[in-house]
């Protein structure tokens, strides 16, 4: 008797855990921007994040440095920063971000950092 409640505790408790477990993963998948909407005159573009080389803070505005293209977009560096997904895009600076895919060589400073 002892040990049939014993195995339906740890069953139940199993069962709570892998629960909880399961929740815990899909709270902390995060949905990433794959496309960043940028109005162009009288229409919207879709800009790929993966085509972005950089990104510049102008004032309260974000400049996007698409290879030769350049989009103006109304949100703060900081409002951007959270929409990119963190493994493909680096804030280097207060006032830049940039596309780790895109960076093809690192200089040293003077100091030699």
């Amino acid at each position: 008797m002892i040990s049939r409640v014993r195995d339906r505790i740890a069953s139940r408790d199993q069962a709570q855990l892998a629960a909880r477990l399961e929740a815990l993963l899909e709270s902390s998948e995060q949905n990433w921007a794959e496309r960043i909407v940028v109005r162009n005159g009288g229409r919207f573009d879709f800009v790929p994040v993966d085509s972005i080389d950089w990104i510049e803070s102008a004032n309260n505005y974000v400049q996007l440095h698409c290879a030769t293209r350049q989009h103006l977009l109304g949100e703060t560096l900081t409002s951007i920063e959270k929409r990119l997904d963190p493994r493909k895009f680096r804030r280097v600076h207060r006032c830049r971000i940039v596309n780790l895919s895109r960076i093809v060589a690192v200089h040293p400073m003077m100091s030699g950092l």
